[in-house]
Order: C-alpha cells, then sequence, then structure tokens
C-alpha cells in the first residue's frame, strides 16, 4: 500500500486493534501520524497504543497486523461502556438529567445501527 492509500483507510485519529497481542502494546490505539520510511515502500504509522490505564506513543512499520476498528465495533464498545456507567461503575454517580442523557443516546445508536 502506498502512504496516501494507507492515510486514507487508517485517518489521523482513527481507531485501529492489533490483531497480535504485543507485550508491550495494547489491543486497541488511535492512529496519530503517517510518515514514509526511508527505503521504496516503507510505511510508518505512528499509534497511540492503549495499554490499561497508559498510553504509549509507537511508530511502526505499516503491517496487516493492524485493522481498523469498524464503526459497529466502536459502537457497541461506547454502548457496553454507557451500560457499565448506568450500572454504577462509574467514578462518580450519574445525576438524573446525564442518566437520562446517556440511555437517549443509548437508544438512538441501538437503534441507528440496528443493534
Amino acid at each position: 500500500m502506498t502512504l496516501a492509500e494507507i492515510a486514507e483507510k487508517f485517518p489521523l485519529g482513527s481507531l485501529v486493534v492489533s490483531k497480535k497481542d504485543y507485550p508491550h502494546f495494547g489491543k486497541m490505539g488511535i492512529v496519530v501520524g503517517h510518515r514514509e520510511g526511508h527505503q521504496s515502500g516503507e510505511i510508518f504509522v505512528k499509534i497511540a497504543w492503549i495499554v490499561d490505564r497508559n498510553i504509549t506513543f509507537e511508530w511502526g512499520l505499516f503491517s496487516d497486523d493492524v485493522q481498523p476498528y469498524g464503526e459497529i465495533e466502536a459502537i457497541k464498545t461506547l454502548i457496553d461502556f454507557a451500560g457499565r456507567l448506568l450500572d454504577g461503575e462509574a467514578i462518580e454517580p450519574l445525576g438524573k438529567p446525564d442518566r437520562e442523557n446517556l440511555e437517549d443516546a443509548i437508544d438512538i445508536c441501538e437503534g441507528a445501527f440496528g443493534l
């Protein structure tokens, strides 16, 4: 793939997941940069890997081990996270207006994406 193709498939700020488990990388990350390497055809992607509650920034040679985190998967993750907030796993309890807004947002996402 060319730099332009990779930048289109993995735009800055997009979520990615790793197909492999690396000891010092997380399973999910955010694309924060693209650049060409010194050798012809080398493309590097800088990813902010999320490891536990920390973030590690790594430049890596682009490989098929990284794939985009699809829209549906992202929505499912957000719904799961929102559900945990509603179940009381938040750091601070949600007030009634926040709870109602969150429930409405979950309903809208589930309806829009058929979940």
